[in-house]
């Protein structure tokens, strides 16, 4: 199994957005109710054509797209420029749609569903055969009642999703089980996938579950203080299936940058009967070893309860990052709390939690000294410290800590931070 340098990884995304020469795409690609004329502003597009529903100039009644059948777009030299456009007041409707699953040299197909416009597709696939794909979502609607694949479904690939306030709705039809997913992000070794930006991935009537593979889930705020919510996901499992098969230096995992934040699925459990039990946000396994997860136990409550939090950029100004100290290296901020189960959670308290971060050891270098903190009436107090190794587990524990009841994410907001050279004494308390 490869793993990834931020550097690399960063470099993809990079080459992934670039723009290439547009072509053309044939009307037989569609079905012959189809026509199209040059483009106009508000319209649907695709490589500067505008695609109407109806047999005629004489028949068009209003914009619409509406596909019924299977696309590949793989040859389509839709670019980040002239994507095909799903806009304002379009829905469109496929069985199957694949975006760049065939290699084709030099084209990397991008699809954006615009403010106001929605797609809706059984099977989406994105990237395969050594190819990339894109899909940009923004301040549009993508509904995926199948599966998707994201970073090649048969071969090596480089794709992702972007939202920009956009909402990606996953609605399988019936309940899943924990090792199936209506998402997969990096199937397997060599076929990266990434879902970044802010706005929200939300499940339909029933479960909804993700797998995360060669891949990364970013929170990316371009700039601005947004979120990217999974929430309402049930669970987030590694594609494959056992601790051990995950490297412990991966670069796989949850990222925050430009102001983003990336909320993880929640962590369900009753504590008339788990209490006290093994938790972990990142991946649904007791342990894992995807960066910026966290393990944590709670003690000391009762009910149907939700463990909810996630990662956060160092440059917002919700994290207390002014009041770190002035020779601070920080490796990570999260924000983590215990709420009741139900679609509107509240702040649910309990006597004890303890937690161990998976931190991103592409921040540190072997022998760098850590220490963790914790936001408490307004000042950061040191929890934890530890050593960075020269291999091994890139893992930091907090004993336990009790609730921060003034607090809505009352497990604590929490910085790891390299301890430099000539400073930064916090005495544990």
């Amino acid at each position: 199994m490869k793993t990834r340098t931020m550097k690399s990884v960063r470099g993809k995304v990079a080459a992934c957005v670039s723009a290439v020469t547009v072509g053309m795409l044939t009307q037989q690609a569609f079905a012959s109710s189809y026509w199209y004329k040059q483009d106009t502003e508000g319209a649907c597009c695709w490589d500067g054509k505008v695609w109407y529903y109806g047999s005629g100039a004489g028949t068009q009644t209003g914009l619409s797209y509406t596909e019924f059948g299977s696309h590949d777009l793989s040859v389509n030299r839709s670019t980040e420029e002239y994507p095909l456009r799903i806009t304002n007041g379009i829905a469109a409707v496929a069985s199957k749609l694949s975006i760049g699953t065939s290699f084709v040299s030099g084209f990397s197909p991008v699809v954006k569903v615009e403010n106001g416009g929605s797609l809706s597709t059984t099977i989406l696939n994105i990237g395969g055969a050594s190819s990339r794909g894109r899909l940009l979502i923004e301040g549009g609607e993508v509904t995926i009642s199948g599966t998707n694949y994201v970073g090649g479904v048969t071969s090596d690939g480089f794709s992702e999703i972007v939202l920009s306030n956009g909402t990606l709705r996953l609605t399988k039809a019936s309940d899943m089980a924990a090792t199936a997913a209506n998402l997969y992000l990096g199937k397997d070794e060599g076929r990266y996938g990434i879902l970044r930006g802010w706005g929200s991935v939300v499940k339909g009537s029933k479960v909804a579950r993700m797998m995360l593979g060669d891949g990364m889930i970013v929170g990316d705020g371009f700039g601005e203080q947004h979120e990217l919510d999974l929430h309402t996901i049930a669970s987030i499992r590694s594609v494959w299936y056992t601790e051990s098969a995950v490297p412990a230096d991966t670069t796989n995992g949850w990222y925050a940058v430009n102001k983003g934040a990336v909320l993880f699925p929640r962590t369900w459990f009753d504590a008339s009967s788990y209490n006290g039990r093994v938790g972990a946000f990142g991946n649904t396994d007791a342990s894992t070893n995807f960066v910026n997860s966290v393990q944590f136990i709670v003690g000391g409550t009762s009910g149907k309860c939700r463990f909810q939090g996630g990662v956060f950029a160092e440059d917002r100004d919700d994290v207390h990052a002014d009041a770190l100290p002035s020779n601070k290296g920080v490796v990570g901020i999260w924000k983590l709390g215990l709420f009741t189960d139900s679609d509107t959670p509240s702040v649910k308290n309990f006597n004890s939690c303890q937690l161990t971060f998976r931190y991103d050891q592409t921040k540190t270098k072997p022998g760098d000294k850590l220490a963790l903190l914790r936001w408490e009436e307004s000042k950061w107090v040191k929890v934890a410290e530890t050593v960075v190794p020269e291999e091994g587990e890139y893992r930091i524990s907090m004993g336990s800590r009790p609730c921060l009841t003034s607090e809505t994410y009352n497990a604590g907001t929490f910085a790891l931070v390299r301890i430099m050279p000539k400073g930064l004494i916090i005495s544990l308390y």
